[in-house]
């Protein structure tokens, strides 16, 4: 099984490069920094919004390994699948209550902001796209 856990992994990186990673990160750190960048906003962004976009580029990756072929043959994609749709529904949540910032995008994690961040995200949100978000103090 290993040697098919390599497979995976190096297409999981293969598809990370071509998606402008240049440390194409393995599919279960991949996983981490998604649920650890949920874990950030429910408890309150607080790096500005350049920031979360970056942060927030981890699902393209995901989705994009979701949607190669090469993975999609692979057993090892019911996981993957499985273990996104789980930290999504968490990040679905946190979108539910915020608000909409690009109507016309077809990917739902870029479509809306969370209704909360601590100041720095709230702020520069504020700013830049105009929205109003509510603070809230990560002490």
């Amino acid at each position: 099984m290993r040697h098919r856990e390599n497979i995976f992994d190096a297409r999981f990186q293969e598809v990370a490069q071509v998606q402008g990673w240049s440390r194409p990160p393995l599919p279960a750190a991949a996983l981490a920094m998604w649920e650890g960048f949920v874990t950030e906003c429910r408890i309150g962004y607080e790096f500005d919004l350049s920031e979360y976009l970056n942060d927030l580029s981890v699902r393209d990756l995901l989705a994009a390994a979701l949607a190669d072929v090469e993975i999609g043959r692979m057993g090892e994609c019911e996981w993957l699948a499985r273990e996104t749709h789980r930290i999504d529904s968490l990040f679905r949540g946190l979108l539910a209550n915020g608000p909409v910032v690009r109507v016309d995008c077809n990917k739902w994690w870029n479509r809306s902001l969370p209704g909360y961040g601590a100041e720095e995200f709230v702020s520069d949100v504020q700013e830049r796209r105009g929205v109003s978000l509510r603070i809230v103090d990560r002490m």
